[in-house]
């Protein structure tokens, strides 16, 4: 938001590192906000650490991850009649659900959000709850 209102987005590169993003719907959505590519490390330590058939290499399993992942995307695309990444990335062509006001005017300015809800201190309780339980060891104050 900062750079489009900078005029400055159409000179910046945009890539996402998550360790969030997963599934289509995830790289869709951050593709819709400005992303010009997107790096889901946690997808690919999940797939890393998948051990399916003895023939399967790891380096064909992340492969085969990305191959499905860009597919998921244009099936997406391709529903609501868009047919590059350039047409879709950055279009905004969402509505968010779920997110009160003060977040969806700092961070999604001109995105419609009919359903309020979770504001700052909410999705930073979450965050917090989520870091606690995935590295109960490093939270303890001691």
């Amino acid at each position: 938001q900062r750079l489009v209102r900078a005029k400055a987005r159409a000179m910046t590169g945009l890539l996402v590192e998550s360790g969030d993003a997963k599934e289509p719907h995830d790289f869709c959505t951050l593709l819709g906000f400005g992303a010009d590519a997107v790096c889901p490390y946690g997808a690919y330590a999940a797939v890393a650490a998948f051990h399916g058939d003895a023939d399967t290499t790891a380096s064909k399993m992340m492969e085969t991850y990305r191959k499905s992942a860009g597919k998921a995307i244009l099936k997406v695309m391709s529903k609501i009649g868009i047919c590059t990444v350039q047409s879709y990335r950055g279009a905004q062509i969402f509505e968010a659900v779920g997110l009160g006001p003060e977040v969806m005017e700092l961070c999604f300015a001109g995105t419609p959000s009919r359903i309020a809800g979770a504001d700052f201190a909410i999705l930073q309780r979450d965050a917090l709850s989520m870091h606690t339980h995935a590295w109960p060891a490093a939270s303890d104050p001691e």
